[in-house]
C-alpha cells in the first residue's frame, strides 16, 4: 500500500479499537490526570448543568462527538510531523512531499503499534488482571510504547534520510520523548472543542 492509503486503512481500524487513544471517552478526561489538573471535571459539570441533561446522556454525546472530530484532526498530525522532519533535515534539499511521506509512515507505524498494544497488553490487563487498571499501569505502558517508538524512528530516519547513527538517535529520541506531550495537548483541544464549541 501507498503511505496515505495504509494511513487511511489503519485508522479506519483504529476507530473501531477499544480505548482509541485518540478519541478517549469523557471519563478518563475526569478521572485520571493529567486531564483533571486542567480542570476538566469542573468544565464538565458546569456544561452540563447549562445543557439540563443528565451526567450519562452527556456523556453519551460527548463519547460519540469526539470519535468524529478525532477523525478530521489526525490529518494535522501528518502536516505537523511533515514540518517537524522538514525543519530537522532542512539542508538536506528534499521536497516536502517527501516528509510527508515519511510523517505519514510514522503515524502508521504508531497507529499500528497502538492497536497491537490494545489487543496484546491493554485488553488482557482489563480483562485477565488481578489488578486494576490505574495511573502506575498507564504510566508503565506508555513508557514501553515510547522505547518502541524510538527504535522505531531509529531505524526509519536512518534508512529513509540515510543520515549518520548520531543525528538519527537525537531526532528520534526528541520526537519520542515529546510525542505523548503533544498527544497529549491535542487530546485537550479535541476536549475543549466539544465541550465549548459542541
Amino acid at each position: 500500500m501507498k503511505p496515505l492509503q495504509l494511513f487511511l486503512v489503519l485508522n479506519i481500524c483504529l476507530f473501531f479499537v477499544p480505548g482509541n487513544p485518540v478519541a478517549l471517552p469523557l471519563y478518563n478526561y475526569i478521572t485520571y490526570n493529567p486531564f483533571i489538573s486542567y480542570g476538566t471535571k469542573k468544565m464538565v459539570a458546569d456544561k452540563i448543568n447549562k445543557s439540563k441533561i443528565s451526567p450519562n446522556e452527556y456523556a453519551i454525546q460527548f463519547n460519540e462527538k469526539i470519535k468524529s472530530e478525532s477523525k478530521e484532526f489526525i490529518f494535522i498530525y501528518i502536516l505537523f510531523y511533515s514540518l517537524i522532519f522538514f525543519l530537522f533535515f532542512i539542508f538536506s534539499k528534499r521536497p516536502f512531499a517527501e516528509h510527508i511521506v515519511f510523517a505519514c509512515h510514522f503515524m502508521c507505524a504508531y497507529t499500528l503499534l497502538t492497536i497491537l498494544n490494545t489487543f496484546l497488553i491493554v485488553l488482557p490487563f482489563y480483562y485477565f488482571s488481578k489488578f486494576n487498571y490505574s495511573q502506575l499501569f498507564d504510566n508503565i505502558n506508555t513508557l514501553g510504547s515510547q522505547i518502541i517508538l524510538l527504535f522505531y524512528l531509529f531505524v526509519a530516519i536512518k534508512r529513509f534520510y540515510n543520515t549518520s547513527f548520531v543525528w538519527a538517535l537525537v531526532i528520534a529520541a526528541s520526537i519520542s520523548l515529546t510525542f505523548i506531550f503533544i498527544l497529549q495537548y491535542y487530546r485537550m483541544l479535541l476536549f475543549f472543542k466539544i465541550v465549548y464549541l459542541g
